[in-house]
């Protein structure tokens, strides 16, 4: 052990330092193995690790007063500040005070460290429905919404393949926020922010959020209507493709927040594109390729 332990410090792999305040702290373990080389005296080896299932992933913390009780609390802050400047922007909501009764969904902070590769880390904080707070028949009704097959998505690679077509894929930014909400749904004001608002007061949505259970079905109904005005209609075996007939087809396959296109018509995909955008928010990712979510 004082072996490994010296290998320890002479490569600089650790400082000694005091967790801050709701920290997470991997558990530890010790291994011992003897190796018996032929011919030679037993090697006695001793490996300290760490239980890697005890990591969060991404995650650092769980809580609000974690967040603003640790070291990177400003950065923390400045990222629920962020958060909530978007929710203004987009008027997800309007203050209100719900009649008795009502039922008050409740919310969460999620926060994330995301370390892109060369990059410093960023803070993300995001506030949450919990959608196990919500009343069926009440806050919400329907919740289900179809996704593509794989079987789909082998044959569109394999038409594409054969007839030459242009391959892209599209992910839609925030795709929940962009859906419409039917319900009327009051979360409760986030931790943090509450006491900026007079008292009783909650948030009337006016849009969807993340964490309410009707949001992937009503996102696929929006985007369902946006697809019909193109003149796009689901396919009935899988109602996750919409085809444009004429003398080439045009496929869309969603999956979620994905899109991928197949055409053999390049100016028709970029003229898709361009009027997608003007009805919702995306991030272009061009040709398609491996890794991502609908393709594995």
């Amino acid at each position: 052990m004082d072996t490994e332990m010296a290998s320890w410090k002479s490569t600089s792999t650790y400082v000694n330092a005091v967790p801050p305040p709701g920290a997470n702290v991997v558990e530890d373990q010790r291994l011992f193995k003897v190796k018996r080389p032929p011919g030679e005296p037993p090697v006695f080896k001793a490996h300290y690790a760490a239980r890697g299932f005890k990591q969060r992933k991404g995650v650092t913390l769980r809580t609000y007063a974690e967040a603003t009780s640790e070291t990177w609390a400003s950065q923390w802050i400045a990222a629920m500040e962020q958060e909530m400047a978007s929710w203004r922007s987009t008027c997800t909501y309007i203050d209100a005070v719900p009649p008795p009764g009502v039922n008050v969904v409740d919310g969460r902070w999620l926060f994330k460290v995301k370390r892109p590769l060369g990059e410093l880390p960023m803070f993300k904080a995001r506030y949450e429905a919990q959608g196990f707070s919500q009343r069926e028949g009440v806050d919400f009704f329907q919740t289900v919404a179809p996704t593509q097959k794989m079987t789909t998505l082998r044959a569109l690679l394999h038409v594409a393949a054969h007839h030459d077509y242009e391959l892209h894929s599209l992910n839609f930014s925030t795709a929940f926020l962009q859906g419409s909400l039917h319900e009327q749904v009051y979360l409760r004001c986030p931790q943090g922010f509450a006491g900026t608002f007079p008292p009783g007061t909650q948030w009337l949505l006016r849009h969807l959020v993340y964490g309410l259970r009707q949001a992937p079905r009503e996102w696929h109904d929006t985007l369902h209507a946006t697809l019909a005005d193109l003149w796009f209609f689901p396919c009935s075996v899988d109602p996750s493709l919409f085809i444009r007939a004429g003398q080439t087809p045009f496929y869309i396959l969603i999956y979620v927040d994905d899109l991928v296109f197949a055409t053999a018509y390049r100016d028709a995909l970029a003229s898709l594109k361009a009027e997608l955008l003007r009805r919702h928010t995306y991030t272009d990712l061009r040709e398609l390729r491996p890794g991502l979510p609908l393709t594995g």
